[in-house]
């Protein structure tokens, strides 16, 4: 579970204040996939992510151009946009096939530190940049080629390349699940009100990563380059206190919640995110980065009654950016 800030540290969130206004009628609408892009060649090895959040996304395999370095790291096709979606694939346990619309992805260690060097944060025309970003991404690649120094220097230069040129697969859109609580309904307001250690009060950045989630990589626990601390720093502050239904849809939620026989009014908020802009570092010991803060916005905000998110209870409006 991902950890929410208070103002005056880093913070969580944007766009809402005060009462949170359900959009109780239409769930979340699916969003066909287009027609599947060349994916990087299976001879550079999978990295596994961080993360153990409660959903998932499909993989967004982005095509890159043609290059003259070594095959395992070529493709035929054009760079990728933003606006590229994944395949269909079969659904990954806790999640259905309409709710894996527009390619959000979890944020894991790996893919927030590769969007990071693609956004800038990092200067990868540095050699230890350009090197640890090889063993994150291809590691394969640069375990069989990193100890003969004049063929390593000729693909570090075009791995430099392909990511200044935006040739690299790299994700720009996330998603994550958190927990809120209700306290009783307010009748004359017509709202549950959150309780107050799940409430969400002048909220401006979340973290998305932390020590715990950053995983053994290309041989090596941890990374002077890329650090275990990654935050998302949104464009408006917000706050979500309460949330506000209709007498009608709040009985009806009460009684599945009553049918569940749970002791508390649990309910999953999910929030799908974009990132934008050149990322923020914080420098550590020994000129160590300590913290990566990406700028984004918040797409959507979504409630559900069951961790898997099968069961939708509402949107919260997101002010548009």
């Amino acid at each position: 579970m991902k950890r929410f800030l208070l103002a005056g540290s880093v913070v969580a969130m944007m766009g809402v204040a005060g009462a949170v206004y359900a959009q109780t009628q239409t769930p979340p609408a699916a969003v066909a996939p287009a027609a599947a892009p060349a994916a990087i060649p299976s001879t550079i090895p999978a990295q596994p992510g961080a993360g153990g959040l409660s959903v998932q996304a499909p993989a967004v395999q982005a095509p890159v151009a043609e290059t003259s370095i070594p095959p395992s790291l070529t493709d035929d096709g054009k760079a990728a946009t933003d606006e590229q979606k994944s395949p269909a694939e079969e659904p990954k346990k806790g999640v259905k096939n309409n709710d894996m619309g527009e390619a959000y992805a979890l944020p894991t260690w790996k893919e927030l530190s590769q969007t990071a060097v693609l956004l800038g944060g990092l200067d990868v025309t540095e050699p230890k940049v350009a090197d640890e970003y090889s063993k994150l991404i291809y590691c394969q690649l640069y375990q069989e080629n990193s100890r003969n120094d004049f063929e390593w220097n000729k693909i570090r230069r075009e791995i430099i390349t392909r990511v200044l040129e935006k040739r690299e697969m790299y994700r720009v859109q996330y998603q994550f699940v958190g927990v809120v609580k209700l306290e009783r309904y307010n009748f004359e307001r017509q709202l549950f009100p959150l309780t107050k250690d799940t409430m969400m009060v002048n909220i401006g950045s979340m973290e998305l990563v932390n020590p715990r989630e950053v995983l053994p990589f290309c041989g090596q626990q941890l990374s002077r380059i890329f650090p275990p601390n990654i935050y998302l720093t949104l464009n408006q502050k917000m706050s979500i206190t309460s949330f506000k239904m209709p007498m009608d849809e709040a009985e009806k939620m009460l009684d599945k919640m009553a049918e569940s026989k749970t002791s508390e009014r649990v309910l999953f908020i999910r929030f799908r995110f974009k990132t934008a802009g050149i990322p923020k570092t914080v420098k550590g010991p020994q000129d160590s980065v300590a913290k990566i803060f990406l700028p984004g916005h918040i797409k959507a905000i979504d409630l559900y009654m069951d961790k898997a998110l099968t069961k939708w209870v509402g949107s919260i409006p997101v002010i548009a950016d």
